[in-house]
């Protein structure tokens, strides 16, 4: 197997500054052998990077979903992706300590090889490698750690992704779910709470130097979200309010074990270390009048069936 490194940029090098040595020469091979002549012909020295770490299976230049001359009796071995998303500031890291335990085991991975590449595809801007480009690297890597006998891949994705407000990047649910198809099972956790908190964590710590501004990035974030879930149509999901994790850890714990299709007992319900989440009654007064005047009754209207569609049941 050789490993090697691409550097995505949001414009390309020419294929002649390729072969000057812009870029090794195995990019150079993957730009030839895997994309399309008129897609090579508008190449571009880059200013900005994007980095996407891609994995060559052999010395062809072609990707492969098969882990090569390995046997393939592992293919069948059940692969579970348990994605969570919400608006940032919704619980991503008090549930990750809650799950910490889980994390930790040597059959799960957390945030894996898959990531670089799904973070690049996702970024305004950025040219996209083909769809079956990425598809195939992605049943290549799934199909790695399943060799390892992994069983479940863990991802927390925040909306916008990143405290970076200069590149508003939304993870793509319904790309990732066609991306995903046939490759691993999906297990989709939402969650939620309230705007006024949201929007007030990520004012605190610094992701915006505008409230107001801040409150437009947590509506459109909520619009997002409910439109991708929506737009889909079949797909099952379970919603998790944030005030549950806080008030009834161990029914919760109960509940996302059945859920994430993680066997009772391998989650650990003492998040003592994940902060002091700020409350509604601790944002300032000034503040929490303006946060409660943006998010009324009609603007939180837009978002509220969808999360209380498919609540999480607690055992």
């Amino acid at each position: 197997m050789l490993p090697f490194t691409v550097l995505w940029p949001n414009t390309w090098p020419t294929p002649a500054g390729l072969k000057a040595g812009l870029v090794r020469k195995t990019a150079f091979d993957l730009c030839e052998k895997t994309l399309m002549p008129d897609l090579r012909m508008r190449c571009r020295i880059p200013s900005d990077l994007g980095m996407v770490r891609l994995q060559r299976l052999n010395h062809s230049g072609s990707f492969s979903s098969t882990g090569g001359s390995a046997s393939t009796s592992f293919k069948s071995r059940k692969m579970i992706l348990n994605l969570i998303i919400g608006v940032e500031g919704s619980g991503h890291h008090l549930l990750r300590a809650v799950a910490r335990k889980h994390l930790e085991k040597s059959t799960t991975v957390d945030k894996g090889d898959y990531y670089p590449l799904l973070e690049q595809r996702w970024r305004p801007g950025a040219l996209r490698l083909p769809t079956s480009l990425v598809k195939r690297e992605l049943g290549r890597i799934v199909d790695q750690y399943r060799e390892k006998g992994v069983s479940h891949l863990y991802e927390d994705t925040s909306f916008p992704f990143g405290p970076d407000r200069t590149i508003l990047t939304r993870p793509d649910i319904i790309d990732l779910l066609g991306l995903l198809d046939g490759i691993c099972q999906i297990s989709i956790l939402l969650l939620y709470r309230s705007p006024i908190e949201t929007t007030f964590s990520a004012f605190r710590r610094g992701f915006s130097d505008s409230l107001a501004q801040e409150c437009l990035y947590t509506e459109a974030s909520h619009q997002h979200i409910c439109s991708q879930l929506t737009s889909i149509g079949d797909i099952d999901f379970r919603t998790l309010h944030f005030h549950q994790l806080l008030s009834e850890k161990t029914r919760c714990s109960a509940a996302l074990s059945k859920w994430m299709g993680i066997p009772l007992g391998d989650l650990e319900a003492e998040a003592g270390d994940s902060g002091r989440p700020v409350k509604d009654s601790q944002i300032p007064d000034g503040s929490r009048r303006y946060l409660k005047a943006f998010f009324d009754e009609s603007r939180v209207s837009q978002w509220h069936a969808v999360y209380e569609n498919k609540p999480l049941v607690l055992a």
